[in-house]
Parts: C-alpha cells; structure tokens; sequence
C-alpha cells in the first residue's frame, strides 16, 4: 500500500521524476518480492487469523504486487522495451517467493 500510496501522485499529476527517484524504481523489481517474502511473518503473530491465510497472502502479494509493479512502471520516466521484461522478473520472483514462503509455512506449522 505505501508503494502504491508513494506513486500515485507522480502518475496521476504527470510530475517530472528526478533521476534518484527513477534509480529507486528500477528496484522495485527487487523490493516487491522481498515484500511479500515479509508477509509470512504473520504466521509468528500469535494474533494473526491463521484460516485461509495462506490464500490472502498469496492473493494479496501476486494480484497487489503486480499491480503495484505496472503503476511503478506508469511513473518511471525512462520508458523503452526492457519495462516488459522487468514485468515478467518481477512477477516470476514473487511467484517463486510465494511458492518458497508457502512451503516453509506448510513444513513449519503444519496447518
């Protein structure tokens, strides 16, 4: 949501992107996987709801992520080919992510 909150008045306002801003979002394709890696810390939190977690989790980081990844891609001033590419990455390392995560929940709480 802070990504999403971060980026939406760049895109919508049509805003010239400094070139600091524009070298943070060529990370993204990093950052969102490590993200959804960090939701699977609500299995620690004794107070989590722990039905049907797992498909939020994977619901919330693929559909949210990805979602969160094109607006970057509407902000991010040097636009070309290889924002395609960046797409598929980042998608296919929060698929890997989320496939990794859910195993290692799975093992570890049995649920």
């Amino acid at each position: 949501m802070l990504f999403y909150i971060i980026l939406i008045f760049p895109a919508k306002m049509g805003w010239e992107i400094s070139s600091g801003f524009d070298n943070f979002l060529e990370t993204i394709w990093f950052w969102m996987p490590v993200l959804a890696l960090l939701t699977f810390a609500l299995w620690w939190l004794p107070t989590a709801e722990k039905n049907w977690l797992l498909l939020r989790v994977w619901l919330t980081c693929f559909i949210g992520g990805l979602y969160i990844f094109e607006k970057t891609m509407d902000t991010y001033g040097k636009t070309g080919p290889g924002i395609g590419t960046g797409y598929l990455v980042c998608a296919m390392f929060i698929f890997i992510v989320l496939v990794i995560g859910s195993i290692i929940v799975k093992i570890k709480f049995k649920s």
